[in-house]
């Protein structure tokens, strides 16, 4: 008899122990699941981040780049408007060197007032120039 009671506590044994390794199982399956939901997500949210990240570094290239393009197109307006002023700066000079001779002479001669006139036009027509230089430089 006491072999079968002892056979009797070791099947008892075995059988509580599968059940708790039943149960132990089941634990281990809802914890294995909530682990998997819990990584989806987390990879979820880290290729949310990265296309994030993509798109900003794509809107900074952009950025820069028009800079680069603003900052060509500053360069050349400035160096348009530096040859006008220059421009300007002769005509005057020679208008002012007309007008000087013209009152020196005294004379009245056709040829010396149209190129007056002519000298007149051209400083009018560059002053009015670098007037919608600036005004589109403004806008």
């Amino acid at each position: 008899m006491c072999r079968t009671s002892n056979i009797g506590l070791t099947t008892a044994a075995i059988l509580w122990q599968s059940t708790l390794s039943v149960d132990n199982c089941f634990v281990i399956i809802s914890d294995v699941r909530t682990a998997k939901a819990e990584l989806e997500r987390v990879n979820a949210e880290e290729s949310s981040a990265r296309e994030e990240r993509n798109k900003f570094e794509r809107d900074f290239t952009m950025i820069q780049h028009d800079m680069k393009e603003n900052q060509r197109k500053l360069e050349l307006e400035i160096e348009q408007r530096q040859k006008v002023e220059a421009q300007l700066s002769e005509v005057e000079s020679q208008l002012q060197a007309e007008v000087s001779a013209r009152q020196a002479a005294l004379g009245n001669s056709q040829q010396s007032v149209e190129k007056v006139q002519q000298l007149e036009k051209q400083v009018f027509l560059m002053l009015f120039c670098r007037g919608i230089l600036l005004t589109t430089s403004r806008t």
